[in-house]
């Protein structure tokens, strides 16, 4: 059999797990050579720029189509054959085709990536001005082979920004036809932090269709894009993923059942947190909120002495924290099952101490935290606030 070829029936279609909606509607799209422009939208961790990658794969793999076979023949196939035959005319791409390796890597001269940076400070000077905008365009592309396929995914600050010169370097970037590229397709990571000057000027460019140009836009927050931009993308949503997908992922690789128990419970439907936590779990169950939660009675020098690292720590890693071991704490007090509380007695034990209506009362102080934070500038003053109002339930607790 050919290198690649798709109608070996044991390939893997994508390396996304689950997403079984998107990976239909991508089907679809695909047999049809059809291409709109996407939106990708669903929590953080669960297939978004994998599956975007992989449908710029299929879009230009070399080897996609069944010798022979034209684009009608491989879609009535698809629709009329029993499922082991489906499987053989498969419209996901090889992997190994030289195109599908360029892409995998974001090497390709047509598939771009881009992603929120660190925003710069405006500037009146226009050279100075001029200078900020091709450091900017130099960052993204220096940046986009992080985003790779099958890389861990790099962390960006909150407020990090997708800024307007680099949508410019996009629109003239399709002044030209792809270079080699049967489709030029552009993804935009974490769209929804396109700053509103930006996603004015993203929106004139979805206006004026690019030839053989496709845009996927992935965000975890839907509504924050523009509703003119939203409404010129199909949209495709994407879920949490069950913990049996993420327990069965990571014992294909390795990994021990009930450490993949515990780290499917970690992840609330997301596989990037359930791999984070196994690589790192200090960085994912901060120590110091770890801490905190197990203080029967937390003062306020508790409260300061946390919010002191706030300069440090991430606050939304402390927030992700507590908020984990508080929905632990609810398994408990409800009898759920718990691994990860079968495992930490100490947790178990002061969980023990909580009722139903305290550890309510301050799951909501948490979500409400995780909400409002990004609008705070004192980092230390809104931590101090947050852990104070865990720390003092109204009366009855």
């Amino acid at each position: 059999m050919a290198e690649g070829a798709p109608n070996d029936p044991t390939r893997e279609p994508t390396p996304v797990i689950g997403q079984r909606l998107a990976k239909a509607i991508l089907g679809a799209c695909l047999s049809q050579r059809r291409y709109p422009s996407f939106v990708f939208a669903g929590p953080a961790g669960v297939g978004k720029r994998t599956l975007a990658l992989t449908f710029a794969q299929a879009a230009n793999c070399l080897n996609r189509a069944p010798a022979g076979r034209s684009d009608e023949d491989v879609l009535f196939a698809a629709r009329t054959q029993p499922r082991s035959a489906e499987s053989q005319v498969s419209v996901w791409p090889c992997g190994e085709c030289s195109e599908c390796r360029h892409i995998a890597n974001l090497t390709h001269p047509d598939v771009k990536l881009v992603m929120p940076l660190k925003p710069e400070s405006e500037s009146e000077d226009e050279t100075r001005r001029s200078r900020d905008s091709q450091r900017a365009v130099d960052e993204t592309m220096r940046r986009a082979s992080e985003y790779a396929l099958r890389q861990p995914r790099p962390v960006t600050e909150t407020k990090w920004q997708i800024s307007v010169q680099v949508v410019h370097w996009l629109r003239s970037e399709m002044a030209f036809a792809p270079m080699r590229a049967r489709r030029r397709v552009i993804i935009v990571v974490d769209a929804d932090r396109m700053n509103p000057v930006a996603a004015n000027a993203f929106l004139k460019t979805l206006e004026e269709p690019q030839r053989d140009t496709t845009f996927v836009l992935t965000t975890e927050r839907r509504h924050r894009l523009l509703a003119t931009i939203r409404s010129r993308c199909q949209q495709v949503s994407f879920g949490p993923l069950t913990q049996e997908e993420i327990v069965s992922y990571l014992a294909q690789h390795g990994v021990k059942e009930s450490d993949a128990r515990i780290a499917a419970e970690v992840a609330e439907g997301s596989l990037r947190r359930a791999l984070d936590f196994l690589d790192q779990p200090d960085e994912f169950l901060l120590p110091g909120a770890v801490e905190f939660f197990r203080l029967s009675r937390p003062g306020t020098e508790n409260c300061l002495r946390l919010a002191e690292q706030a300069d440090r720590l991430p606050v939304e890693g402390i927030i992700d924290s507590l908020l984990f071991l508080y929905n632990q704490a609810l398994h408990v007090a409800l009898k759920l099952p718990s691994c990860y509380a079968i495992r930490d007695q100490a947790l178990s034990r002061r969980a023990q101490d909580m009722s139903f209506e305290m550890i309510q009362r301050r799951l909501e102080v948490l979500l409400r935290a995780r909400r409002e934070y990004e609008y705070n500038v004192n980092r230390r003053l809104f931590l101090f606030s947050m852990l104070s109002a865990l720390a003092e339930p109204p009366a009855g607790s």
